[in-house]
């Protein structure tokens, strides 16, 4: 029951739970997976981070957007020393953190959108879907 493919395969069931909008089991079986995965490979492992970084969209879905914020920066934090400042991992984060920070400091979302369309447009061709997200949430601020 606390083996890593145990959290992986309740990572994905978090997601379903997530997307189904049955968000009390999904942070159910993310809390569980995260106690694995820390366990097993430490705090700093990226696995953590991007646990962390989908039970920030639940918590953000829950309308908790410090504790998203709280989980998306531990998040970041891990990836950008994993895999350094320019990596879509690492984009994909910057973008949850400016969704959560958007109503509450729109400046500081920008910033956020914008770091993360540079990183995006150093790694993907334009139009790609990740470009396309963050360039509407900039447009819509």
């Amino acid at each position: 029951p606390n083996h890593p493919e145990v959290a992986a395969t309740l990572n994905i069931l978090g997601r379903v739970w997530r997307d189904l909008g049955e968000l009390d089991a999904a942070e159910e079986v993310l809390e569980r997976a995260l106690t694995i995965l820390e366990r097993e490979y430490g705090p700093n492992h990226p696995e953590v981070a991007r646990t962390l970084g989908t039970l920030g969209n639940v918590r953000s879905d829950r309308g908790k957007p410090d504790e998203a914020r709280k989980l998306y920066e531990r998040a970041l934090t891990i990836l950008e020393r994993e895999y350094g400042p320019n990596h879509p991992e690492v984009a994909a984060t910057l973008t949850n953190l400016g969704i959560v920070w958007r109503l509450q400091e729109p400046a500081e979302a920008r910033k956020l959108y914008e770091r993360a369309l540079t990183i995006l447009r150093r790694c993907f061709p334009d139009g790609h879907p990740m470009i396309d997200i963050v360039e509407r949430n900039l447009r819509d601020l």
